[in-house]
């Protein structure tokens, strides 16, 4: 059983500060240790960026790939989460490196009890016990962020309490100020690193892990993706508190349910994996195709079988967003590649891209080819996750990349795939396209969707 807590205002502890100047030489020891670190990384990124865009695959053997993955992880969480981003990369790394980084875990030890109490009290202008009846001091999950624990309420009532890590903002920052400061002198001085665009990447991290430490931003996306899924019937979002969260604290319902990573326990409560499947997608699909805001992390361990049957939808602190042409230019490409269209593929490309497929190299004919391998799949073997990885290699071996936003939303759609698979061999995504009809999306007459 998780111990836990009766709070009071007394159960406090204060916890020593560091001085200025120790906190100031911690700071340059890190900027130099991540410094360094990263200048190898580059190197090896550089290297096999470069040989990736040319289509070689001598790279993939050795210990590169784990000595990057080693690497990441002793730099800690920020880094940890940067190597995340380039697993799910194609354009920037070969495969045995993109394999070797999804290995990379989150070892953040939890925060002990009393310094939860501590942050706690801190939030609040109120003793704890006039708010909390008790608060578990065992997490029900961790991270390198945040944690959350469950707690109840003096009205009663069973809640989620997420607090953020005390050196979270701070750490985090000095990170990102060395990782753009040391990549935009390699993009000066190195050229293969400058024909990467990694700078690009670097911005749209850091605005990304910007973002996810801004709690009140994180409720706000709570109620936003809530309100776009209602309409479905059979998803739940856990309701935010608003009047106890704070920009260290959220404080939502707490959700019951089975997380989707534990199939022995959905099969073990008899629930229907190829059902909760399909709605992992419908629910991603809903967000991806018809709201201009979409889970950017939907992988398993965000989602949770509930007792009533319905999918809980958890964690918005990653959260993207898109224009309607960027949402239009992702069906185009889908629904082409899909019902094996290749001149619509390289259009849909060409606008992606903002390029002429005809004035690039090659291009024209690399997409076809590409299509031409998909013409004997049937529509049940069909993984649009592969095919969007093996067009975005493509795209980056003729040193074109896609814009952050149709990054971002390619990447949800490839994850939401796999939680789906994960959950049943028997569903790909590409097998509900012609249902979209019932989600208001265009009848797969209406986008020339072949049956194969």
């Amino acid at each position: 059983m998780p111990r836990k807590a009766t709070v009071s205002h007394r159960s406090a502890v204060t916890d020593g500060t560091e001085d200025g100047r120790s906190e100031a030489a911690a700071s340059v020891g890190r900027v130099t240790e991540v410094g360094t670190a990263l200048a190898v990384a580059l190197g090896h990124i550089a290297i096999e960026g470069g040989r990736n865009q040319l289509g070689s695959h001598a790279s993939s053997r050795g210990s590169g790939p784990a000595r990057i993955r080693l690497m990441l992880e002793q730099l800690g969480p920020t880094f940890i989460k940067l190597g995340q981003l380039l697993a799910g990369r194609p354009e920037l790394l070969p495969s045995a490196y993109r394999t070797e980084l999804t290995r990379l875990r989150d070892a953040t030890a939890p925060l002990p009890g009393v310094i939860v109490l501590r942050l706690l009290s801190q939030a609040y202008d109120q003793p704890l016990d006039s708010i909390f009846a008790g608060v578990s001091l065992q997490p029900v999950a961790s991270g390198s962020i945040g944690q959350v624990h469950r707690a109840t309420l003096v009205d009663g009532r069973s809640v989620a309490v997420k607090i953020q890590r005390p050196d979270a903002a701070r750490t985090i920052e000095t990170d990102l100020r060395t990782l753009g400061s040391v990549v935009r002198t390699a993009d000066r001085f190195i050229p293969p690193v400058r024909r990467l665009a990694l700078m690009a990447l670097v911005d749209e991290f850091t605005e990304a892990l910007r973002a996810e430490l801004d709690y009140g931003l994180e409720a706000t996306h709570t109620a936003e993706v809530a309100r776009r899924l209602r309409p479905l019937g059979w998803v739940t979002v856990p309701t935010m508190v608003p009047s106890l969260c704070r920009p260290g604290v959220l404080v939502m319902e707490f959700a019951e349910g089975i997380p989707l990573t534990d199939v022995e326990a959905l099969d073990g409560a008899g629930i229907d994996r190829r059902q909760l499947a399909s709605r992992v997608v419908a629910a991603n699909l809903q967000l991806i195709l018809f709201s201009d805001i979409f889970h950017a992390d939907p992988h398993a361990g965000n989602y949770l079988a509930a007792p009533d049957g319905n999918l809980v939808v958890l964690d918005f602190g990653q959260i993207g967003h898109s224009t309607a042409q960027t949402r239009a230019d992702l069906l185009q490409l889908v629904t082409s590649l899909v019902s094996g269209d290749a001149a619509q593929v390289a259009r849909a490309v060409g606008s992606i891209t903002q390029t002429d497929p005809e004035d690039i190299g090659g291009l024209g004919d690399d997409v076809a080819r590409l299509v031409a391998t998909l013409a004997d799949q049937p529509l049940s073997e069909f993984r649009i996750g592969s095919v969007l990885r093996e067009l975005i290699s493509l795209l980056g071996r003729h040193h074109l990349a896609m814009p952050s936003g149709m990054t971002m939303l390619v990447k949800a759609v490839i994850e939401c795939e796999a939680t789906a698979e994960e959950l049943s061999s028997e569903i790909r995504l590409s097998e509900l396209l012609p249902f979209l009809g019932a989600l208001g999306a265009p009848s797969a007459d209406e986008m020339g969707l072949v049956h194969r």
